[in-house]
């Protein structure tokens, strides 16, 4: 079976390429089935980029701007042609596959990042809803996912549930010095609540002096008057000028790093931190941060939204989205119980419950979505 993915991909770091990275190597390498990744060589224009460029064009194929490399990806003989779609600006060239795709017989599967759109432009649905009803099949990672596309038009036996896959890479967490430190990491955007945070904070930063806060990740603004007009379309003006505020203060119990940080970097900080903290306000799906997190056994504290309840270790981390006051109590509890509890033992519990969301099992289940299709475009 000859399987393609469109996607990112890494080793920068930009857009699912995590994601695709992981999904790809565990068909290859697990299954033994090869994969053809097909990445861009332009996807985000510059002029209206909000955050810093980080990943190198070279050796991708497709240009979002240029059709003709759109149907480079048509020419390689593919039973399974698989896209993730996390940005509205691969609408055209997506649209444009897989309405070919389908004439030559080749199954498309289309992966649904993000079920409602974090974007805020009333064309974006119209959009989205004719290239969803074009391919075979579409994947969310949470039921309300699958839900929320019914509800927009979308035939329910062609949405298939398969969740985020984890990485577990093999830590020895009895080793690792813990600072007493708590982490929030990925890009910064207002649906995930940094502000929330950054005010729980200093609700409770007093009773625990010790302790410092780590906030690591881009911030989605720009210089220019289309990034800041950007910015000010996807609400980052407000986060922005929270952080600014908060970052004059020179508040030693808070450390910024508004940039894009190396994954060795990133994973240091992830193993020394007592917990990491996502208080996303509005989410539909699955993150790549808090299972990245997950999978390297740190507990996470998350909110009630989308699906990042099932990688809570029990109730007790889990916390109402957009409540400043009970996040800084959760928080405080927390910090609590990791200077008396046995917090190994949260440890043990958050890498169980990563490897049951292992790749392996979640690449089974695409592989089965992928022999049904090819199945049937044979019969």
């Amino acid at each position: 079976m000859r399987i393609g993915i469109i996607s990112t991909f890494g080793p920068e770091i930009q857009g699912v390429s995590p994601y695709a990275d992981s999904l790809s190597v565990a068909i290859e390498s697990e299954l033994s089935y090869p994969v053809k990744r097909f990445d861009f060589s332009y996807l985000y224009p510059k002029t209206i980029l909000p955050v810093e460029n980080t990943y190198n064009t070279s050796h991708k194929l497709i240009n979002i701007l240029k059709p003709s490399t759109w149907s480079k990806v048509l020419k390689q003989h593919l039973d399974i042609l698989h896209l993730q779609y996390w940005l509205f600006l691969t609408i055209p060239a997506y649209y444009y596959i897989v309405t070919r795709a389908r004439k030559l017989k080749v199954s498309t599967v289309l992966t649904v990042h993000n079920p409602a759109p974090h974007e805020f432009l009333p064309f974006i649905p119209l959009l989205e809803a004719k290239l969803f009803k074009q391919v075979d099949r579409i994947i969310v990672h949470t039921h309300k996912g699958k839900e929320i596309l019914i509800e927009r038009g979308i035939n329910e036996k062609n949405i298939k549930v398969i969740p985020h896959g984890i990485d577990t890479p093999s830590i020895n967490n009895s080793k690792i010095e813990k600072q007493k430190q708590i982490l929030y990491f990925g890009n910064i955007r207002n649906y995930k609540g940094v502000d929330v945070l950054l005010n729980a904070w200093d609700e409770i930063k007093s009773n625990h002096p010790e302790y410092k806060l780590v906030i690591a990740g881009r911030l989605w603004n720009g210089n220019t008057l289309i990034q800041k007009a950007v910015g000010k379309l996807l609400k980052t003006d407000k986060i922005t000028k929270e952080l600014a505020k908060h970052k004059k203060k020179n508040d030693s119990q808070l450390s910024l790093l508004l940039h894009f940080i190396d994954d060795k970097v990133l994973n240091i900080k992830i193993d020394e931190s007592i917990f990491c903290v996502f208080p996303y306000k509005k989410f539909e799906s699955q993150s790549g941060a808090v299972s990245k997190a997950c999978g390297r056994g740190c507990p996470v504290i998350v909110t009630n939204v989308g699906g990042l309840a099932e990688l809570a270790i029990d109730q007790s981390f889990l916390v109402p989205a957009d409540d400043v006051f009970l996040l800084g109590q959760c928080l405080s509890q927390k910090i609590k119980e990791s200077e008396v509890n046995n917090w190994h033992q949260r440890i043990i519990k958050q890498k169980a419950i990563a490897n049951n969301l292992n790749w392996l099992g979640v690449a089974n289940s695409h592989l089965h979505l992928y022999k049904d299709l090819k199945s049937a475009h044979e019969s």
